[in-house]
């Protein structure tokens, strides 16, 4: 069983690794781990990756792969393995833009040729989750997380890198008493049977996977973080699961039928937090529908407005006629939705020309209903709705925000 102060304590002696040590610092390589950080990974590296795939996620200059990679190296003819290097090595995570002179792509690819490890490393130059995505059927023996160091960011590369982990794969994050995210996302992880924790070694943690990871242990990472009421986009399950708030549908002013799915529509928008708008000379029903979705939904305030051409404020719903629909698509918030009604008949060459318009002005997931016999049968209505900058918003955002309006207040 791995034991990792022993591991450390028996490489700390051994000449190889010694030599090694000294050829880094002599070389400069940037780095902040210290000597019993390079002892774990060139002896695990050595001794505990038997299929030697090691990926590491953050990788700087190029200071932890020389010691997994020389680990690999001294392994002795025959062997196998290389060191996969994760990181967009912008100096910082692809979100945060910063100047050329803090890339450190090149001086990377000249640490590893100087200290002869080229051949042994793999650079994979990208975000770790879109890395992750594309990553071909290969298990994985170790698994170094010491990128995004955010509570957020470290979780995101636990749910798509963890699962690639061999049955006894390890599994080492850096930082992980350091700071307050690492030291929570440490505990909650402690409470996983899929992973058995052996130990920290100045500051990065060890794991061993148990046997039957996998999905298994995609399942129990997602009990423990529905107990923190923490919602991930790769399990929609709980959407399912639970109820809308009880101010749903708790005023209905309308009373055409055909107004019941706009009302389901503008309540469920993504936006959590918005103003409404009404066009001035929109149906007095819509207007009425209008007023209900913003009194069970909230979150903002309601305005009348005389002209889509109002400018200064934007809107998690605007409701219109069916000829401004794609009039009113500025004034919209990311996944904020337009709602256009016709209280009075709509030919269907006239509801296909009015849904490309919405699409025309830039509009996602345009569609209309079919067309509805009006309540006293004197006529047909027809329902339009488009979503704005559907693309603007994460799948993390969009989960949190169906969750939003799913929890029980009455």
């Amino acid at each position: 069983m791995l034991d990792p102060v022993k591991l450390v304590n028996s490489v700390k002696d051994e000449a190889p690794f010694r030599r090694f040590a000294a050829a880094v610092r002599d070389r400069g390589v940037r780095t902040w781990s210290t000597i019993e950080e390079q002892a774990l990974l060139y002896g695990i590296a050595n001794r505990h990756a038997p299929g030697g795939v090691i990926v590491e996620l953050g990788s700087y200059c190029g200071g932890s792969a020389a010691f997994f990679a020389k680990g690999l190296s001294d392994r002795g003819a025959g062997s196998t393995g290389r060191v996969v290097c994760v990181d967009p090595l912008l100096g910082a995570p692809p979100w945060l833009t910063l100047p050329p002179q803090m890339f450190t792509l090149n001086e990377l690819r000249s640490n590893m040729e100087a200290l002869g490890l080229s051949s042994l490393v793999d650079l994979r130059i990208g975000d770790s989750a879109a890395v992750g995505s594309v990553w071909p059927a290969e298990p994985i023996d170790v698994l170094l997380i010491d990128g995004d160091h955010s509570f957020e960011g470290a979780l995101r590369d636990v749910e798509c890198w963890l699962p690639k982990l061999c049955d006894a794969g390890i599994l080492l994050f850096d930082d992980i008493d350091s700071l307050e995210e690492m030291r929570s996302l440490d505990e909650m992880m402690g409470h996983m049977s899929t992973l058995a924790r052996r130990g920290v070694i100045e500051g990065t943690a060890v794991y061993v996977v148990q046997s039957g990871g996998g999905w298994r242990l995609i399942d129990e990472l997602q009990e423990l973080l529905s107990v923190r009421q923490i919602y991930r986009p790769w399990s929609f399950a709980p959407v399912h699961t639970s109820p809308l708030s009880g101010f749903y549908r708790r005023t209905q002013r309308y009373a055409d039928p055909s107004l019941e799915l706009a009302y389901d529509i503008g309540y469920l928008a993504v936006p959590e937090d918005g103003d409404y708008a009404v066009l001035a000379d929109s149906p007095a029903e819509l207007i009425q529908l209008t007023m209900s979705v913003h009194s069970d939904r909230g979150g903002g305030d309601l305005h009348i407005i005389n002209s889509p051409q109002e400018c200064g404020r934007r809107y998690r719903m605007v409701a219109c006629r069916p000829e401004s629909g794609g009039a009113v698509a500025h004034l919209l918030l990311p996944c904020g939705v337009v709602l256009a009604w016709s209280d009075v008949r709509v030919p269907p060459e006239e509801a296909a020309r009015l849904a490309g318009a919405m699409r025309s002005a830039g509009l996602d997931g345009v569609g209309y209903s079919e067309i509805l016999p009006t309540p006293v049968g004197d006529g047909e209505r027809a329902l339009f709705w488009g979503v704005a900058g559907i693309r603007a918003l994460s799948p993390a955002v969009v989960i949190r925000a169906h969750m939003a309006v799913r929890k029980v207040t009455s």
